[in-house]
């Protein structure tokens, strides 16, 4: 790190050069040993996703040994704005439920290991600059600490009130309330057309890597969805999500909204990157007053992605017009779902008719799908029309087929 040059009146001065530079010059391998330091003594932090301890960590304890080096170099105390990324920082620790006892002690620790690096630089005439090091590191502490505490006391305010409104307008347009009260008392103008979004939510990795905390990981995970999607709408998104999904109203053109679309799907589509974890999208827009019935529409039409064993992307009715048709309940349903019974005992063949549909009736494609050689597909199909009575080749019995595994899908895993 660079300091300011302006002369300092009474720099604290170790062997001969001040402190401050010293430090400086080792900024990087001290925040190493740091983290390191810390990992090892609290046990908290080795359970947390190595992400976390990369851009969160490292990046705060570098930002607090380098306010450390600007306040000992300029010999004075942190001033308050100073002190911001410590409390923000903290912050999204209690969002994700760290102990305040383990933070508070990562802070503790780094300072015992700086104090240590300090002792280490000392020769044996500086007993007198080594007292006002360890005077400035101690406050330092104290400085840091309130910070921390600031952090923690923040998360547990209640939602603040924009993101309460926010909530309260989204509950409204999607279950039909007087929604024009709604923006009114809370003091938000509607939007004249919205896209309604219904997203479901794979687990992140880090949520399934043995010896990280999966609470953390998902709670990471759905800060940096609301973050998203405040994003994609600029502010004005509307929605009510958890680490598994949810639903939102994102502000659409009031013209035309088709024409816009693409733009928005591919914007919509990113949120699995931006989040780290796969994300399905079922969208169609509308006007306030149909929200309602469409954010129903698109809650169902999300059902039959994932039936259809989606795993990512954006969906809308076009894609899915025949599934979402076909898997309407109907009195017939349940016959339907009857003719493929008999092939419930053999897992692979139901597989293996779900592929073949899926890829237009190609026994090669099903093939390679499936790993498995050309041959082995013909002989589960013609086992499965030996089974059933349904013949794979006919274009009729192949519709019954579709129409039965919808009305039975198979559970997605």
């Amino acid at each position: 790190m660079r300091l300011n040059r302006q002369p300092v009146a009474d720099p604290v001065i170790i062997d001969g050069r001040p402190l401050a530079d010293q430090l400086a010059q080792r900024t990087h391998a001290i925040v190493t040993a740091t983290v390191e330091h810390v990992r090892g003594q609290v046990a908290f932090y080795r359970t947390l996703p190595t992400e976390v301890i990369r851009r969160d960590v490292t990046a705060i304890v570098r930002r607090n040994l380098e306010l450390f080096v600007t306040t000992l170099h300029e010999n004075r105390d942190p001033e308050p704005h100073e002190l911001l990324p410590i409390e923000q920082s903290a912050r999204r620790r209690a969002e994700e439920r760290v102990p305040l006892t383990d933070v508070i002690s990562a802070y503790h620790l780094g300072v015992q290991l700086w104090w240590r690096t300090i002792a280490e630089l000392a020769g044996p005439d500086d007993a007198d600059a080594l007292a006002r090091a360890g005077v400035l590191l101690q406050r330092h502490l104290q400085s840091a600490t309130r910070a921390v505490l600031a952090g923690y006391g923040a998360d547990q305010a209640p939602i603040p009130p924009q993101d309460h409104d926010r909530r309260r307008l989204y509950r409204a347009l999607t279950s039909g309330e007087d929604v024009a009260e709604a923006a009114r008392s809370v003091g938000r103008t509607l939007a004249p057309r919205y896209w309604v979004v219904a997203l479901r939510v794979a687990a992140h990795p880090d949520e399934r890597v043995e010896g990280i905390d999966a609470t953390v990981a998902s709670r990471r995970k759905l800060r940096r969805l609301e973050y998203a999607l405040d994003r994609l709408g600029r502010g004005e998104t509307l929605h009510m999500v958890t680490e598994q999904g949810g639903g939102a109203l994102v502000p659409a053109p009031e013209v035309d909204p088709e024409s816009r679309f693409e733009e928005f799907a591919a914007h919509l589509a990113e949120l699995g990157r931006d989040i780290g974890a796969e994300t399905v999208c079922a969208v169609d827009s509308a006007v306030p007053q149909d929200i309602p019935e469409v954010a129903r529409e698109v809650d169902e039409l999300l059902v039959v992605a994932l039936r259809y064993h989606r795993r990512s992307g954006v969906v809308r009715f076009a894609d899915l017009a025949v599934e979402y048709q076909l898997t309407r309940p109907t009195r017939v349903s349940r016959i339907n779902a009857a003719a493929l019974a008999p092939l419930a005992g053999d897992p692979s063949l139901r597989l293996t008719l779900e592929t073949y549909l899926a890829h237009d009736s190609s026994t090669t494609a099903t093939a390679a799908a499936l790993h498995v050689h050309s041959n082995t597909v013909l002989y589960r199909l013609r086992k499965i029309t030996e089974l059933t009575g349904l013949d794979t080749t006919k274009t009729r019995d192949l519709l019954r087929m579709a129409a039965a595994l919808a009305a039975a899908p198979r559970e997605s895993p």
